[in-house]
């Protein structure tokens, strides 16, 4: 059965610049993925964890409450827009709110502020924050997913390319923080330590 608003973290990234599996990384004593979760966790019905194969056993090891899955095989290793196709694929919903595991600063009122414009009836709901597009801290529609397996299918990795192509709510936010990844070493040294 359709559900109606399911979440989706996105934690299959490589951390190459980082040197170790950020989703790992902690912030307080937390593993950054965590704050994902916990940001989406009272909005939606389930969550729905993209993770690859060097990590699924590790995430499976921390007995979460969520649904855990590697990208979709046909996809596996395409990015971003492999991990929310697949948690698509795995879970039916009517919206999906999706979140990176590289922003431990994130927290619920980004989504709170962004579910209101659902009632706009666009594709996609994806914030501003100091003038950045912040494309993976988005609300999709469950009818993107057959835009993007097309994408997927040409090679076309860009979320952009995607927003081009449907309709989108932009949501100017103020918090630039709450819209903080952590990609290197240096950065977490600098907003963490």
């Amino acid at each position: 059965m359709k559900k109606e608003m399911v979440g989706i973290v996105l934690a299959g990234g490589q951390s190459r610049r980082f040197g170790s599996p950020k989703a790992f990384a902690e912030r307080n004593g937390i593993p950054f993925y965590f704050y994902s979760i916990q940001a989406m966790d009272d909005l939606v019905e389930s969550i729905v964890l993209v993770t690859n194969e060097s990590l699924f056993k590790q995430f499976r090891n921390e007995k979460l409450s969520v649904e855990l899955t590697t990208d979709h095989q046909d996809f596996a290793g395409l990015g971003p827009l492999a991990g929310i196709y697949t948690a698509m694929e795995k879970v039916e919903a009517e919206w999906y709110l999706i979140a990176p595991v590289d922003v431990p600063f994130i927290e619920k009122r980004i989504f709170s502020l962004l579910l209101p414009y659902r009632s706009n009836n666009p594709d996609v709901i994806a914030p501003i924050a100091g003038d950045r597009l912040q494309p993976l801290l988005s609300i999709f529609r469950g009818t993107m997913k057959d835009k993007i397996k097309e994408q997927l299918l040409r090679k076309e990795l860009s979320i952009k390319q995607l927003f081009d192509k449907c309709t989108v709510s932009y949501v100017e936010m103020k918090d630039d923080l709450l819209f903080t990844n952590i990609n290197s070493l240096e950065e977490y040294n600098c907003f963490l330590e």
